[in-house]
């Protein structure tokens, strides 16, 4: 239709889409997004957007598995969205649906890891991690907190270890890391 017609037409002019390489001008069956970070975002906001269920036991399925790495980065920017919006609630939304994926138990771990990656990325206060603490005490989320907690330590030790000027652990430009340490040693046991 016209409208579907003009919108394409808007996209191939503007470079979001490009026809396919290498064949002559004109009417083609095949388009591509320009560059592979806007094929991530457009996945991110118009597929998986906030990972409702239906969108995690998708990916949980082993029919898709594969899907995981095709679309690891629209996850990530899933995860960010969620970080972001989730401020008013110690990342409270953040957190469970980390946990939901983390307990999705066919879900490959290259999908387990990416919340606890983009939360080392982000963090900056202990209240941000404060609701996957409190889990460490809940009997029935303890296991799946713990392993979303390793994800994050060694997400945010891989990144010290590659950019440690950047990245710091201690002193007046790090973030509260202590302060991690200080709440697991009192809610650990």
């Amino acid at each position: 239709d016209d409208t579907t017609g003009s919108a394409l037409t808007e996209l191939l002019s503007s470079g979001v889409l490009i026809e396919e390489p290498g064949k002559p001008p004109g009417p083609t069956d095949r388009i591509f997004f320009a560059h592979n970070i806007l094929f991530d975002y457009a996945i991110a906001r118009v597929w998986v957007r906030d990972l409702p269920n239906d969108i995690v036991d998708a990916l949980a399925s082993s029919h898709n598995h594969d899907l995981l790495i095709v679309i690891r980065p629209s996850l990530a920017m899933a995860f960010r969205r969620l970080w972001h919006q989730a401020d008013e609630d110690n990342r409270k939304s953040f957190w469970a649906r980390a946990i939901d994926i983390q307990k999705a138990p066919t879900m490959r771990i290259v999908g387990k890891i990416i919340a606890g990656s983009v939360a080392a990325d982000e963090f900056r206060i202990v209240n941000d991690i404060s609701y996957l603490i409190s889990l460490l005490r809940d009997a029935t989320s303890k296991d799946n907190a713990l392993h979303l907690l390793r994800h994050f330590v060694t997400a945010a030790l891989s990144r010290r270890r590659t950019e440690p000027d950047s990245y710091p652990f201690a002193g007046p430009d790090s973030h509260d890391w202590m302060g991690v340490a200080d709440a697991l040693s009192r809610d650990m046991n």
